[in-house]
């Protein structure tokens, strides 16, 4: 299988994210929970192309609607927007560990990448800081590698939380990196607005590693065979997360 049955790090991209925390200063610990909504079914297969594969549905675990607009700087997010909820462990000046709300709505290509984020430190029912969390890698809105920021909101905002039927939804797939040096490894991929989605750029961690099933790889509860036939280089779905299980898509100094 061309010589790349290599151990997966199983971190996605983990080097771009660890190098934007320390850039952005953030703490080692953030990700977003996300949730399995729906799912590709077991024994599915296909060739080995660059289109995707693999194609899961998520949504945040957990998140809060707005009562009120809220500010953050010239970003202004209306009343009824969900917030997705994120976990981050001490830092940003906060002194503990503290959930944040982040605005996860669709980006464009063009975006700093950068999600209104909002915090209700004294947990009165009302939002009074503010943060920015760094999508990742590049601009998946469901994942996360950095915070930073932390200041205080001129004036604070009600808000309640969200049934699991008024959370935002996303999907993740897998995708065969193509390049000259790109071997067979394969990346996650996400949907940027639209129909519009993320091309990932090296490096690709995901890598076949040998197993008992043959060559496979591995992403939480996910594994795909990869295997030579007449036909080409295939993929074949042998299990999957069930549905309602959490993971994250998020990158950080700490392992899943």
């Amino acid at each position: 299988m061309r010589g790349f049955f290599l151990v997966s790090t199983f971190l996605i991209l983990a080097i771009v994210g660890t190098a934007s925390a320390g850039k952005a200063g953030a703490q080692p610990y953030v990700r977003m929970p996300l949730t399995i909504v729906s799912a590709p079914a077991p024994g599915d297969t296909g060739l080995v192309t660059p289109a995707r594969f693999a194609t899961h549905g998520i949504r945040p675990s957990r998140g809060i609607v707005l009562d009120a607009e809220v500010r953050q700087g010239r970003k202004v997010i209306p009343a009824g927007t969900v917030l997705a909820r994120i976990e981050t462990g001490s830092g940003l000046g906060m002194g503990s560990a503290v959930d944040l709300y982040c605005d996860v709505r669709p980006l464009s290509r063009w975006s700093s990448g950068d999600l209104p984020c909002f915090s209700d430190r004294d947990s009165d029912g009302l939002l009074d800081h503010a943060a920015s969390a760094l999508t990742s890698p590049a601009y998946f809105v469901m994942g996360v590698n950095a915070v930073r920021g932390n200041e205080p909101l001129a004036v604070p905002v009600a808000f309640h939380e969200a049934l699991p039927t008024q959370m935002p939804t996303s999907q993740f797939a897998l995708r065969h990196c193509v390049g000259a040096f790109a071997g067979l490894t394969f990346e996650i991929t996400a949907p940027l607005n639209g129909s519009d989605w993320q091309i990932g750029r090296p490096p690709c961690p995901l890598v076949p590693r040998l197993t008992s099933d043959g060559a496979v790889i591995e992403f939480h509860d996910l594994r795909v065979r990869i295997a030579d036939g007449p036909g080409g280089t295939t993929w074949t779905i042998l299990s999957v997360p069930g549905l309602g299980a959490e993971l994250s898509l998020s990158v950080s100094q700490r392992p899943y």
